[in-house]
This record gives C-alpha cells, structure tokens and sequence, in this order.
C-alpha cells in the first residue's frame, strides 16, 4: 500500500512526544489543525494516527477548512489501512462539506489511483456495509448505489433500519433511486421515525418508488395518528402529480387543522404543477372545481403566500392560476393587491396569468390599485404594459356595458323578423 511520505516541513524527531496525547491535544485546543492532519499523512504509530484522527473528528465544527486541508484529508481517506483512522477522518470531512460522501465515491471510482484495500471499488464498498463505523456504511450505500445490480437491492432495504440516522437516510435515498417494490416495506417502517429528516426521506422514496403499494402506503400514512407524521406525507404528496391523491388532499384542506390545510393547499399547487401532460387538464379542474365549493377563507391566504413567495416558477404560476378560480366573485383587497404586485413577477407566464385573472375582476377599484402601484413602483417596461393592459381591458368592458344598457338588442334569424317583433312590441 502506498502512503505519504513524511512532510519534511514538519519536523518528525522525538518520537516520544508526538506520540504523547497531551501533545497531540494540546495542537487541537490551539487551532493548528493543519499539523493534526500531517500527522494522519505520516509513518507515526497507528495510536498516534487515531488520537489525532479523533481529536480532528472533535474539533470538526470549528475547523474553517481550505482547499489544501480537505485535500489532505481525502488522500487519508484513500490511503490509510486503518478504518478507524478513515472513519474520523471522514467524519471531519463532512463537518467541513456536506456533499464529501459522492465526492468521496468519485475519487474511488476513478481507478486514479489504488483502492484502501487494492480491491475492485464494488467489493470494497460492500465489504464496508458491514463496518462498525457508521460513515463507511453510508459511504458504502452510496458507492453501491451507483452499480444498483438486482442483488444489492435487498442490502438498501435492510440498511433502513439501521441504528445510525444518517445510515438510514442514505439507504432511504437509495431505495427512492432504485426504485424498487422490495423496498416498499422497509421504507415504510421509515415513516413513523421521530426524526423529520427520516420521515421526509422515507416519503419521497414511496413517491419515487410509485407503484400502487407505495401510494396507497402513502395514502395510509396521511391519516396517522400523529400530526408530524400527517404534515410529512400532505407535503410530499402533491409530487406525486396523480389524480389519486387528490381525495386525500382534498380531506386535508377541508377537515384539518391550519397547520394541515397549509401543507395540503401547498401540495394541490404542486399536484398542478407534476402532473403529466396528458392528465394536466383533468387535475387541473377537479382541484379548482372541489376548492371553489370550500370557504375562501381558509384556503386564500395560504395561496396568496404562495404566490408571493415559492421559489419554484411552476408553483407561482400555478398557485396564481388558481388564486383565480378560488376567490370570491368580489375577491377581497388582498387577492387584488397580490395580482398586481405579480405583475412584476419574474417569470413571464406568472405575470400574464396575473393580468388575465385582474382583468376579469369586475371592480372598478381595481384600476385605481393600478395606477398607485404604476406611480409607487419603479416598473420595468414589460410590467407596465401588462399594468396597461389590465387597465385598458377594464376599461373597455366597463365601457361595453354601458353602451349594452343603452342600446336594445334583439334576437333574430332573419333581417325580416326584426320589422314584425318590434311592431310586436309597439302595439303592447
């Protein structure tokens, strides 16, 4: 096995004490990490390799890792014959970066350079699903998560009841990646974790999984006993983009708490928003049509929030859509107000959406709203022709009824019957 050579720069004499944990741990309190992690790079005794690969693990949240740092810590993880030793040393890799564990799977993937054990990656990462080190099984899950064959399928449902949370969770998005029905019952054992993370996962891999166990599984869970639990599946459920969970939905909007109907209503949005093409239109009205029967006051605010403020365009676009269909006929200021501040919105669908649903609101007020948010408002050339727009279309209609109140209209099939009807109409 190839090591790193001595770094010269750091002088290696006196044995004794580098070897001495007082010594070790007195460079910990004092900050000089770079130190600690030269002596995980060296030839010293495979004690003082672990003290100082666990004091760096301790240490771990106050270590501002650079460039050079990190570096030095991965060839550890790659180099060292010592589990023990890769293990802390992994574990303040990821105190410093979220994200090392699929980095780690790239560099031993690579074939740059040796394996920890000069395996094939694939043996030695399922030689470490068994480790006593909770960082190599996840690094484990992850690394075979890649290769996926039939029979490592199984391994990912059994790591989900794994002791160690991160461990669980990895295998959990495993399972929603392979997508798999073994995985079903694994996972859903996942979902009355006392850990929102662990729920949450468990969840989005019975939507990933998607088949009619999973959902219905799914479906089950939205009524739990436990709101926590009920709150995790609402929430997660509109990626689903079916029909099927609409009913589900639909109950949780209209007979739940506020924290419930909130999710719910989020969730309705996305429902919209990931539905397939070919079932768009049907989804689309049927959760428009069954909001409009339910009080506006308990699903508005939550859409208006969502107009204003959802990151995802999908969802602004939606969620504006629908604050159209939803309000009352003489919708409350609020409503008016949120339509006219999406005239700036930055997606261009979202803002049309807003034009059209404010220039069919039968309020004169609503051009007056316009006009103060034209003057307070330093709009970009595009907003404010959408502005126009909706003041113009107001206008015209508005100026359309008056003259249909003036002028009488009648029905006819022919020029000639209108001669006869109003002679008709004469005589009475």
């Amino acid at each position: 096995m190839v090591r790193i050579e001595r770094d010269n720069s750091t002088k290696m004499s006196h044995e004794s004490r580098y070897g001495d944990a007082e010594f070790l741990h007195g460079l910990a309190t004092s900050g000089q990490f770079d130190r600690l992690v030269r002596y995980l790079a060296s030839n010293e005794p495979l004690g003082v390799r672990r003290r100082a690969a666990a004091l760096l693990a301790e240490c771990g949240d106050g270590i501002d890792g650079d460039d050079e740092l990190k570096s030095q810590l991965i060839t550890v993880v790659l180099r060292e014959t010592d589990d023990t030793v890769r293990a802390k040393s992994i574990e303040t890799l990821l105190s410093i970066e979220d994200g090392v564990i699929d980095a780690l799977v790239d560099r031993i993937e690579s074939n740059a350079e040796p394996t920890p054990t000069d395996s094939p990656h694939p043996i030695l990462f399922f030689h470490w699903l068994d480790s006593q080190h909770a960082v190599l099984r996840e690094l484990a899950l992850a690394g075979l998560g890649r290769v996926a064959t039939n029979s490592i399928i199984p391994r990912f449902a059994d790591a989900c009841d794994d002791p160690d949370p991160h461990v669980r969770k990895r295998a959990l998005e495993e399972c929603a990646s392979v997508g798999d029905r073994r995985c079903v019952d694994a996972v859903a054992d996942c979902l009355d974790s006392d850990r929102e993370a662990i729920r949450t996962a468990a969840v989005e891999a019975l939507t990933e999984i998607g088949t009619d166990d999973a959902i219905a599984t799914l479906l089950s869970a939205a009524e739990h006993d436990t709101l926590a639990v009920r709150r995790t599946v609402l929430r997660e459920l509109g990626a689903v983009g079916s029909p099927v969970v609409f009913g589900c939905l639909l109950h949780g909007v209209a007979g739940g708490p506020e924290s419930i109907r909130d999710v719910a209503v989020t969730a309705m949005v996305e429902l919209i928003a990931e539905a397939p093409a070919e079932e768009s239109h049907i989804v689309r009205e049927t959760v428009a049509t069954q909001l409009a029967t339910l009080p506006d006051h308990d699903i508005v605010p939550r859409t208006i929030e969502l107009v204003d403020d959802a990151e995802q365009p999908s969802i602004r676009r939606n969620a504006a859509w629908l604050l159209g269909r939803i309000a009352d006929d003489e919708p409350r200021q609020s409503v008016i107000d949120c339509l006219i501040r999406t005239l700036r919105d930055t997606d261009g669908q979202t803002r049309k959406i807003a034009a059209s649903n404010l220039a069919r609101i039968d309020e004169p007020a609503v051009i007056d709203h316009i006009e103060a948010f034209i003057k307070s408002n330093d709009l970009r050339s595009e907003a404010l022709s959408r502005a126009d727009f909706v003041r113009d279309r107001i206008t015209e209609e508005r100026a359309d009824d008056k003259l249909k109140d003036t002028v009488e209209y009648t029905q006819v099939s022919d020029p000639a019957e209108y001669t006869t009807q109003k002679r008709e109409r004469d005589a009475g």
